[in-house]
């Protein structure tokens, strides 16, 4: 009976993820206002941080170095900001899952993109307790890439 049950449960999870990974889900073509990304890369056994909030009317950059912690804003037109739209649907940035890992790397940071408009937002994260596959990593990290060259161009900070 509980092997049953595993094997019915495998089952329906496999299913969830493939019509999951297998729809057509993307990001808008435009920008609209209430659309905000939340880029964050920070933890691990290092006491910093860089936070990156986008949306329409104000971007912040927030680099935290042990107690010290530097706020920039900064603004994005609507062309870049529809680029950037681009660039998510792209890297099939909606289509990303990311898991619980079996065991915790406390000494891991975590990097992670949530997007979206209100309640409806996409968070996807790769650190000590959440990874995603090995595909979807890459397109993650030139995702994050982006996002963080936008960010340095209009700060003229060095993000990595």
């Amino acid at each position: 009976m509980k092997k049953a049950v595993q094997r019915t449960f495998t089952i329906a999870a496999s299913v969830c993820i493939f019509f999951s990974l297998s729809g057509k889900s993307q990001a808008p073509a435009k920008w609209k206002t209430g659309m905000e990304l939340n880029a964050y890369n920070g933890g691990g056994r290092t006491p910093q941080s860089t936070t990156v909030i986008i949306n329409k009317t104000s971007c912040t950059y927030i680099d935290r170095q042990q107690q010290a912690r530097d706020t920039l804003r900064f603004k994005l037109s609507q062309a870049e900001l529809d680029k950037l739209l681009k660039e998510i649907t792209a890297c099939h940035f909606m289509n990303m899952l990311s898991g619980r890992t079996k065991s915790i790397r406390y000494d891991m940071a975590t990097t992670s993109i949530e997007f979206g408009s209100g309640n409806k937002t996409h968070k996807v994260s790769i650190g000590a307790t959440e990874q995603i596959t090995r595909g979807a990593a890459d397109d993650f990290n030139r995702l994050y890439a982006y996002i963080m060259t936008l960010t340095g161009k209009k700060t003229g900070q060095k993000t990595e």
